[in-house]
């Protein structure tokens, strides 16, 4: 049964190890002490790090490695630790061990190309705690930035799963990845009972980056989307990305997967749609050198820059192949002000349904979708753009941006001052007719508002702003588009949200999702920390713990237990 809780989730203490970069594991390795790893050197880094296993029962565990360290995640900090611990437990178990010459030359020949590890290839410059601080302070080095996100904000009143009668009685879907500083542990898929105790569970050999979302589907089988390898294979890419989306079935057992992965032109990230026709809709980075931004009418770029694009494909699960059938990219709907020589050039503010390229500063990524929708009935996709603070209408037949809403800024229809959704995540079609609403649409709004009176902020703006869930009316559509007054923005009527009371009691910094359930009660998650809790309409909180442990949810589920996969499986 998992242990429900609110109160703050990590502690900052003294450790044995942790001061000048006196860590065993590196040491262990560093046979004349030289301060880097020769090629030598790490091929006997097997039986060289079992000289810290004091116990003897050949597994150095995080105590014999120099752990656990002043806060989740420290001992992983270490990159020599986090690219041989495979499995994410901080331990170093047999396979890993014999294995851990292999994964330091892959680390090795991320660096220089000389075969050898230099301790500054090896640390992370996060794992120390500034100034030696221990307390929550985000102005004193990432320790305890760390502690203070997953603790933020204060703890409140438990009400477990099942406790209120008012909660929608559903089973917990979600999957678990790891926290910033362990990014890509082998984790999994978890279903909970509607009392929250854990009643089955997809592992995975791959590995669970941030953003990983998964889908029951009606069938048994689970979709869901993957890292192909860690993190020291995925971080030339951008937050959010995985490259891979899988289906299994009840049993774990992969049934079929599709990989797009590849350094330096693309990777997909973030949301992933199950279609009713059995297609899934995936996002995915694509990437521009300076001189095709610059040929797009981008301002200057110094390297890579992450644009979008949305793919529908079809999994053949008998033969394992998979035939993209739809594509929208993103550079065929953008418009600039600044080369009239270019055929993009225009006034933003008269092609409404064109995305504004030089309206953000220039990023290492352009538009920073997170999710996606598909409406049926009206064969339109939902998308959120974090970066631009908008969510767009995509009409599937032309391709065309049909409508947007949050940031009348971005296309020359208002100030700073308009802009109603900043942060934001899970934009989400109110399609089912079984799911109480009064709007159209969903949407977390993370940056929701200021806190009054409140100056001084926290990593990503903690300390002074709060979170909100919007349910959004559309203008009545002919079908094809969405009126709009001449001159004047695209409106939505927000029908019903959701704000914390008080309002410092509840802000997500990043990621975070909203799903209507069928009582009408509202489910959310904050990512950063766990926090599941469940709103009636009304506002009431009738669910409120955290999922023990490390790590992070980018969503999280409820299944009602008539969904046929569960009927079939569960006794």
């Amino acid at each position: 049964l998992l242990t429900l809780t609110l109160t703050p989730l990590l502690h900052a203490k003294d450790f044995p190890y942790g001061k000048n970069h006196d860590y065993p594991a590196f040491q262990a390795i560093d046979l004349n002490k030289d301060d880097q790893l020769t090629a030598t050197e790490i091929d006997k880094a097997a039986s060289s790090l079992l000289t810290l296993d004091i116990d003897q029962d050949g597994i150095p565990s995080p105590v014999e490695l120099g752990g656990p360290g002043q806060f989740f995640g420290w001992l992983r900090l270490q990159n020599t630790i986090r690219v041989m611990d495979r499995d994410g437990d901080t331990a170093l178990s047999k396979s890993e061990l014999a294995n851990a010459p292999a994964q330091l030359k892959r680390l090795a020949a991320k660096g220089d190309g000389n075969g050898i590890l230099s301790k500054h290839e090896t640390y992370d410059p996060r794992e120390t705690l500034g100034g030696g601080q221990t307390k929550a302070d985000p102005e004193k080095g990432v320790g305890p930035m760390l502690e203070y996100i997953v603790n933020y904000p204060r703890p409140s009143k438990v009400i477990a799963p099942g406790s209120d009668p008012r909660a929608y009685q559903g089973y917990f879907l979600y999957t678990e990845s790891g926290v910033s500083s362990d990014v890509q542990i082998n984790t999994g898929t978890y279903l909970l009972h509607p009392s929250g105790k854990k009643v089955h569970e997809w592992k995975t050999k791959r590995y669970s980056p941030e953003g990983s979302a998964a889908y029951l589907l009606d069938n048994g089988n689970l979709l869901r989307n993957v890292a192909p390898s860690d993190w020291l294979a995925i971080e030339d890419f951008s937050v959010g990305a995985h490259g891979m989306v899988e289906i299994l079935d009840w049993d774990g057992n992969v049934l079929w997967d599709y990989q797009r992965h590849e350094k330096g032109r693309h990777v997909l990230h973030h949301d992933i749609e199950p279609l009713a026709n059995g297609n899934i809709l995936l996002l995915s980075y694509e990437a521009k050198t300076p001189e095709q931004v610059a040929a797009l009418g981008g301002k200057k770029a110094t390297g890579i820059r992450w644009f979008e694009k949305i793919l529908e494909i079809k999994p053949n699960l008998e033969d394992g192949s998979t035939e993209v059938v739809w594509e929208w990219d993103v550079t065929d709907h953008l418009i600039q002000d600044e080369h009239a020589e270019l055929p993009n050039y225009g006034d933003p503010s008269a092609h409404p349904d064109r995305l504004d390229l030089n309206f953000i500063r220039p990023g290492e990524r352009q538009f920073h979708f997170n999710s996606v929708d598909y409406h049926a009935g009206r064969d339109q996709l939902l998308v959120s753009s974090m970066n631009y603070g908008e969510v767009y209408i995509i009409d599937r037949k032309s391709g065309k941006i049909i409508y947007r809403w949050g940031n009348p800024a971005a296309y020359g229809m208002g100030t700073a001052a308009d802009q109603i959704i900043a942060g934001q995540h899970d934009a989400r079609w109110m399609d089912d007719d079984s799911l109480p609403h009064t709007g159209d649409f969903t949407v977390h709004n993370n940056r929701a508002g200021k806190l009054s009176g409140k100056t001084k902020a926290g990593p990503f703006a903690m300390g002074v702003t709060h979170s909100a869930i919007l349910e959004v009316k559309l203008p009545a559509s002919d079908g094809d588009s969405y009126p709009r007054e001449a001159g004047k923005p695209f409106v939505g009527n927000i029908t019903w949200q959701y704000k914390p009371e008080p309002l410092d009691s509840w802000y997500c910094p990043f990621m975070g999702c909203a799903s209507r359930l069928p009582n009408g009660n509202t489910l959310v998650v904050n990512s950063h920390n766990k926090r599941v809790f469940e709103v009636t309409p009304k506002g009431e909180i009738v669910v409120n713990f955290h999922i023990p442990g490390p790590g992070r949810i980018f969503r999280v589920y409820k299944i009602s237990s008539n969904h046929p996969a569960l009927k079939r499986n569960l006794k």
